[in-house]
């Protein structure tokens, strides 16, 4: 029989035991339907204002993780109060797209320029529309 897998999501926890308990009895529920965890794209990780004075202590960064197509990495606010969980588009989705959209421009190059702009300006809005989040500089960029 095949592996099925579920769609990809994220679940926090203040606590990494909490997290190994979930982690336990979901992999027990989803056996129950026959579906199991991708081991490859499962791992659990510090992630936090703990994590982050826990990584600086040990003079390190701390970690990062990619989620639909954004990495999102700990932070603070402009005024350095509060946490805050920041994202910028993943660089290999970046490169991706950009590849795409090369390929695509390629191929339609002949197409009669006003025709051409308002296509690349629709797949431009639907970019931003998705990658378009507060403090993704690479959207900017792109």
């Amino acid at each position: 029989m095949a592996s099925l897998y579920a769609d990809d999501f994220v679940v926090c926890f203040q606590k990494e035991s909490d997290a190994m308990s979930f982690r336990a009895e979901f992999d027990g529920r989803l056996g129950n339907f026959g579906l199991e965890v991708a081991p490859e794209k499962t791992k659990i990780l510090e992630f936090g204002p703990l994590a982050e004075r826990k990584a600086k202590a040990r003079d390190a960064k701390p970690e990062t993780f990619d989620f639909l197509g954004l990495t999102h990495f700990c932070s603070w606010t402009r005024s350095g109060r509060r946490f805050r969980m920041k994202r910028v588009t993943a660089r290999k989705k970046f490169k991706a797209k950009l590849r795409e959209f090369k390929t695509w421009l390629k191929k339609n190059c002949t197409l009669p320029t006003p025709e051409l702009m308002k296509r690349v300006a629709l797949k431009l809005r639907g970019h931003i529309a998705y990658y378009g989040v507060t403090d993704n500089p690479r959207n900017e960029k792109g």
